[in-house]
């Protein structure tokens, strides 16, 4: 069983009110299944938060609307420039999440960021998402691959920093790509190979790729390099994550 596998390099490129994923990436909506990546960090900070215990995460593209989650008992994170905003519990940290799960165990964690939850939210809410990172990779191309005959268009969904395309994403949608391709798909586009090229010029140096990254270098910016080592781990926190029709992401429960 054959399928396509292409990668949309920056949020700002795909195209959620026409009929297909991009310019560049010409298939249509109602047969592509999407892996969404913000390397450096929400997607990290979402697998984190699901594997150690959240209920679902609720990703938002308006910072004031996920404030207001505050008054429906989740928990609020939020990230504006890499740091914590005002008045928010947590901010955009995976390690944060894993060195505290007592904080998000059982409950709803509402997540805005300046790039990644952005970028869930501008995927359809009917095409079948996934969330992931480093942390998953391995688990999200396994579950890509398995719905792949009735959705036979993979979509890596790079998150970008600041409107252009991101070192680090691009290490990340390489390496599910390439793990994508052993199973059975085929690279379709510019974008695929350009991630590929990344990842396997950077495999074996997943933590020098963050640093080198221009997310990696906004971190040590604000004081937060410590977050980039734990970013680093591959398939350190193996659940698929799947939005569901609700619009929350949660772990999908293997059977």
């Amino acid at each position: 069983m054959s399928f396509t596998v292409a990668v949309a390099l920056k949020r700002q490129d795909l195209t959620p009110h026409e009929p297909t994923v991009s310019a560049a990436i010409p298939f249509p909506w109602e047969k592509v299944q999407v892996a969404a990546v913000d390397q450096t960090r929400a997607t990290s900070t979402i697998v984190a938060a699901l594997y150690h215990g959240a209920k679902e995460v609720r990703p938002f593209d308006d910072l004031e609307l996920c404030r207001k989650e505050k008054g429906k008992g989740a928990v609020i994170a939020a990230e504006v420039k890499g740091l914590r905003a005002p008045g928010f519990d947590l901010g955009n940290s995976p390690r944060e999440v894993a060195q505290h799960p007592e904080a998000i165990r059982g409950k709803a964690l509402a997540l805005y960021t300046t790039n990644g939850s952005k970028t869930i939210v501008a995927v359809p809410p009917s095409v079948p998402l996934f969330a992931f990172s480093l942390f998953n990779v391995t688990a999200t191309a396994l579950a890509m691959a398995r719905q792949a005959r009735s959705l036979p268009h993979a979509v890596i969904a790079c998150a970008g920093t600041e409107g252009e395309a991101a070192l680090d994403d691009l290490l990340a949608a390489g390496l599910l790509a390439e793990t994508l391709l052993t199973l059975g798909g085929e690279p379709r586009g510019d974008g695929v190979h350009l991630a590929l090229s990344v990842a396997r010029a950077w495999q074996g140096r997943e933590l020098p790729c963050l640093f080198q990254s221009q997310a990696g270098q906004n971190l040590l910016a604000v004081g937060l390099e410590e977050d980039l080592p734990f970013c680093a781990q591959k398939d350190r926190f193996p659940v698929v994550v799947m939005r569901s029709a609700d619009g929350a992401l949660r772990k999908l429960e293997l059977v």
